[in-house]
């Protein structure tokens, strides 16, 4: 649409949320869908964003969280890897993954790659594997 830019026109053609899990569906200008299959009468769906949106925005330091997790205060984040060569010889890709997910790791130490953590409801963080419903999910949200 004129005028909307790519983020815009993405959000009301795919859906999104806006973090705070108001609803933004799919088509709709005012942020609520109120009724989809599976939905009962005008209750109204939370929406948020897939879990390859969610990803990425890990990916770029953002702080992640879904509505379906039992949880309060539960989100993920990517904790930076380490590499010991000198950063202005890197470019590209460091073990197949963008070198800026890495910082400056002390000489003659082992590369450690970037992984995603999740703080846990204790305050305590955890390398973090997606199950297969959180893989599936449009519940994410931004933290």
């Amino acid at each position: 649409m004129e005028g909307m830019n790519q983020s815009a026109q993405q959000a009301r053609e795919y859906g999104t949320s806006d973090g705070a899990g108001i609803v933004t569906g799919a088509g709709s200008m005012l942020g609520e869908r109120a009724t989809s299959p599976g939905n009962v009468g005008n209750q109204k769906r939370r929406i948020g964003f897939d879990f390859g949106l969610a990803l990425a925005r890990v990916k770029d330091g953002q702080r992640m969280s879904r509505h379906g997790w039992n949880g309060p205060g539960q989100f993920i984040y990517i904790e930076a890897g380490s590499d010991p060569s000198d950063p202005y010889e890197r470019s590209g890709l460091l073990s197949g993954i963008r070198s800026s997910l890495f910082a400056f790791g002390d000489r003659g130490t082992t590369r450690r790659l970037p992984h995603v953590c999740l703080h846990n409801t204790r305050g305590e963080s955890v390398p973090w594997l997606p199950s297969q419903s959180d893989m599936l999910a449009e519940d994410w949200y931004q933290v």
